[in-house]
């Protein structure tokens, strides 16, 4: 099954899901914590634990044999080793985006795109080809907002970088205002951790339907930096 039918066969659990996180506005106690559970992946390219710890990123070039995780593409995905991906990251020129999307590879895909001229409409190619989109961590408030306006009641999510705990909270508290319809640009800006700390349990569980993971270059720091804050 390709990755656009998956997210077709999905699509009906999905709306389901996007349509409690708007209806419930009450907090719930969270006996699983379903919104920080593996939310981090962790660039540094080692396998961590935590309960907020995801998958290890590792470069393609760098990739040994019987590695697991996330494989960020830098060569010619037929010179891998043997390997278990639980996703690719690619990075295509965008003269070179046509060729990514027919691309299949063994795992889901999630598109990192350069923002500027024509980045949301590219995102939208990203979306409609049933991959996962990619947040880059330089995105400014006005670029948050617009990536989120097309992925927000997409049928497939997106994966985000972040530079550090401070840039996670942007994301979470970003993606929260998109999926209720309040102000994605002033919550990106100055992001309410209350209001986020008080996403019910069914709800918290929608918005992981939309965004996937984050990525940051130190997971272990991050989580720690996360739980000083309250987030646990």
């Amino acid at each position: 099954m390709t990755l656009a039918a998956r997210s077709r066969a999905g699509s009906a659990d999905y709306r389901r899901a996007v349509a409690t996180f708007l209806t419930l506005s009450s907090p719930e106690p969270r006996n699983s914590a379903p919104l920080l559970a593996r939310l981090l992946d962790n660039r540094g390219g080692l396998q961590l634990s935590g309960s907020m710890q995801g998958d290890a990123v590792r470069l393609g070039s760098r990739l040994r044999s019987g590695d697991t995780g996330v494989v960020e593409l830098d060569v010619d995905p037929g010179s891998l080793p043997e390997h278990t991906a639980r996703r690719y990251d690619i990075h295509p020129a965008a003269d070179e985006l046509a060729e990514v999307l027919a691309l299949a590879l063994p795992a889901p895909c999630a598109v990192f795109l350069s923002s500027g001229r024509s980045w949301v409409r590219r995102v939208e190619e990203v979306v409609a080809a049933g991959h996962s989109a990619g947040l880059p961590e330089d995105v400014v408030a006005s670029e948050a907002a617009d990536f989120l306006a097309v992925l927000a009641h997409a049928e497939v999510g997106f994966v985000a970088r972040a530079a550090d705990s401070a840039g996670v909270m942007r994301i979470l508290s970003a993606t929260v205002a998109a999926l209720r319809g309040d102000d994605v640009r002033t919550a990106w800006q100055r992001p309410d951790i209350a209001a986020v700390q008080a996403v019910p349990e069914p709800a918290a569980r929608a918005l992981r339907e939309v965004l996937f993971r984050i990525e940051v270059a130190d997971a272990g720091q991050t989580q720690a930096e996360l739980e000083a804050w309250g987030m646990v």
